[in-house]
């Protein structure tokens, strides 16, 4: 199967992109977290929303090469958080989120694991 072959297969851009950038959210515990928030440029509708978290921070979370496929070899990023640009353009809001302790976000990280994220991503 080519490339073309699923792509017919699945939605098609409809919506350009609104990015709201380091916005801070209230956890329960009164701990902010960093958050760029982008979404489709349609006032007044509602989307569902995806929420992707990063121990490294918000900002290493961008494709920042359109031409060449998601590669940690070439470290054009996105490895976690997925391509932004491909489920806002599909009618999806894309919050990508520092964890606590991470980038801009306020609190204390846990060590290498998510387990104080956990909370964290159901508040946010």
């Amino acid at each position: 199967m080519s490339t073309q072959d699923w792509q017919q297969h699945v939605s098609q851009p409809q919506y350009s992109m609104v990015e709201e950038k380091n916005r801070f959210v209230a956890m329960r515990d009164g701990v902010r977290l960093a958050c760029d928030i982008y979404r489709p440029d349609a006032p007044g509708r509602k989307f569902p929303a995806l929420l992707s978290t990063s121990l490294y921070g918000k900002d290493v979370q961008k494709v920042t090469d359109e031409r060449r496929p998601l590669s940690p070899r070439h470290g054009n990023g996105g490895q976690e958080a997925g391509d932004t640009r491909f489920f806002v353009s599909r009618g999806y809001v894309h919050v990508v989120a520092g964890a606590r302790g991470a980038g801009d976000s306020e609190g204390i990280r846990a060590g290498s694991s998510m387990r104080g994220s956990i909370t964290s991503g159901g508040d946010t």
